[in-house]
């Protein structure tokens, strides 16, 4: 017991580690030689307590978007295509819904750069329905009421949402 306790006492300490210049890898943070120095705090900017004087602007037109008369005519016949819009979606497993966009001329009543796309969550179309529905909404023309108004010749590009 006795050597084993004279071993004990007489453990060698770890040879201290001394360095001669700190390691140190190339990073910016790395102190080399004199420190650098501190940033010097930024001045707020003088508050300026002048007066704004308001000056006298023309007046800018700005044209009044309105509704078109003839949209609510346009809904109701649309509407009055749905039996035979309803023939272009049979087979289809769950009802959806498209947006319907198209350039309305309303002295013919004819649509141009015809759009339909299936809103999100719903079923996407296969060709032949998108042809079948296309055909169902362009023809025949439609019957918009004119009377009276200027510009008539102008196409109006007009979104509906169409559920099937």
């Amino acid at each position: 017991m006795l050597l084993l306790w004279r071993r004990c006492d007489e453990e060698p300490s770890a040879p201290a580690v001394v360095f001669d210049a700190p390691v140190c890898p190339t990073v910016p943070e790395c102190p080399t030689g004199a420190p650098r120095p501190k940033p010097k705090p930024r001045q707020a900017k003088p508050q300026r307590n002048d007066v704004v004087v308001a000056q006298p602007r023309d007046l800018l037109p700005v044209p009044q978007l309105r509704t078109p008369p003839w949209l609510t005519a346009l809904r109701l016949q649309v509407s009055a295509r749905s039996l035979a819009l309803g023939r272009c979606f049979t087979g289809v497993e769950r009802p959806g819904a498209l947006r319907f966009a198209a350039s309305v001329t309303p002295s013919s009543g004819e649509l141009s750069d015809v759009v339909l796309e299936s809103l999100p969550g719903s079923v996407a179309l296969s060709e032949e329905q998108r042809t079948c529905a296309v055909g169902n909404l362009t023809m025949p023309p439609y019957r918009l009421p004119i009377a009276g108004e200027r510009d008539v010749d102008v196409a109006t590009r007009v979104s509906l949402v169409l559920e099937f």
